[in-house]
């Protein structure tokens, strides 16, 4: 039992002890309020990528005509934080999933969301609610934390990188959101992924 796993477990109580009673079946579903998707981009070396680590996020909402987007690159300050790794992709899409929650968690406050991630092991943290690395578990735990203190449900589904509309934010390129017109959000991130 590490300190990660002691903050799922804490979080997934918190789950559980502040549960609201709602329906499995919803008579006058109007299926989902928000679609959201969240990306990270981590250069390869072996292609000889030199840009910035970087996050991407786009939602759609029922009660909103226009989709917004985020992007920000990962300050040095919190991936200083992080388990040395050769590669920090995962860790990178990891976090953008609580960037994303943190920079559009007033849009999203009560809503029922389908989030789409294409990292798999990304998902898998998210869906299980622990990593057996550390950091991934603590995105994890604080996502769900996120989720509980918001009212939000969440069903979280993998999309192919192909149709993964946060894409093109998460290497820095407007191209597809000028065109469609999306509006541009300034990401937050969450104070505690600089603990």
């Amino acid at each position: 039992m590490n300190d990660a796993l002691r903050i799922c477990l804490w979080e997934w109580e918190g789950i559980l002890l502040d549960v609201k009673a709602k329906s499995l079946i919803y008579k006058d579903a109007q299926g989902v309020d928000a679609v959201v998707y969240t990306d990270g981009y981590y250069p390869d070396a072996r292609k000889g990528d030199s840009d910035e680590p970087r996050i991407g996020a786009v939602i759609f909402t029922r009660d909103r005509e226009t989709p917004m987007a985020t992007t920000i690159e990962i300050p040095k300050a919190v991936m200083d934080l992080w388990i040395p790794r050769k590669t920090q992709v995962v860790m990178v899409e990891s976090i953008a999933v609580v960037i994303a929650m943190e920079t559009f968690g007033e849009i999203l406050q009560g809503k029922r969301i389908l989030w789409m991630i294409d990292s798999e092991a990304v998902l898998g943290a998210i869906v299980k609610g622990y990593s057996d690395r550390c950091d991934i578990c603590n995105t994890a735990a604080m996502f769900w934390g996120m989720v509980r203190s918001r009212d939000v449900e969440v069903y979280a589904d993998r999309i192919p990188t192909d149709g993964n509309l946060s894409d093109g934010p998460s290497r820095g390129s407007w191209r597809i959101a000028a065109a469609s017109g999306w509006a541009f959000v300034p990401a937050q991130i969450p104070a505690d992924l600089m603990l």
